[in-house]
């Protein structure tokens, strides 16, 4: 089962740090997939609630292989979802991701073998019935589920 960062978050939610390029770079060191939040605004940037600090495409090509890229608007979608493993979710029990994989956001169901659940928080962590049913897990607390 992969493991994957939430925002680049090792050990719970660091909202002053989420999605920072370093603070990522740092999740990746430690040898963690990264999901993080992408926008398009005439150049591509990371941020949760909007465009905050701007990359390069060169700079997401170079972590490709560990990127989980959750498009936060339709641009980003445009211009990232052929290249990069890519998703866009709001309020939909799970949605498809480019490269094939689902994204499930209903946790009370039995995911199919390709699947990524997002378990942000501890709780969520030990509740959940079907870890080894999931392809992949995305957390705040990846250190606590290796």
């Amino acid at each position: 089962m992969i493991i994957i960062s939430h925002r680049g978050n090792l050990s719970g939610p660091e909202p002053s740090k989420e999605n920072h390029p370093e603070y990522i770079d740092i999740a990746l060191s430690q040898g963690f997939d990264i999901e993080a939040d992408v926008w398009w605004d005439q150049g591509t940037y990371l941020g949760h609630d909007g465009p905050e600090y701007k990359i390069s495409k060169e700079w997401l090509l170079d972590r490709k292989d560990s990127l989980w890229v959750h498009c936060k608007n339709l641009e980003a979608a445009h211009h990232l979802a052929k290249e990069f493993r890519c998703f866009c979710s709001e309020i939909d029990p799970f949605c498809f991701m480019s490269q094939g994989n689902i994204w499930v956001n209903d946790v009370s169901v039995k995911p199919p073998h390709n699947c990524v659940v997002p378990l942000l928080g501890l709780e969520d962590i030990k509740n959940y019935q079907f870890k080894d049913a999931a392809f992949a897990i995305c957390t705040d607390y990846p250190r606590e589920v290796s």
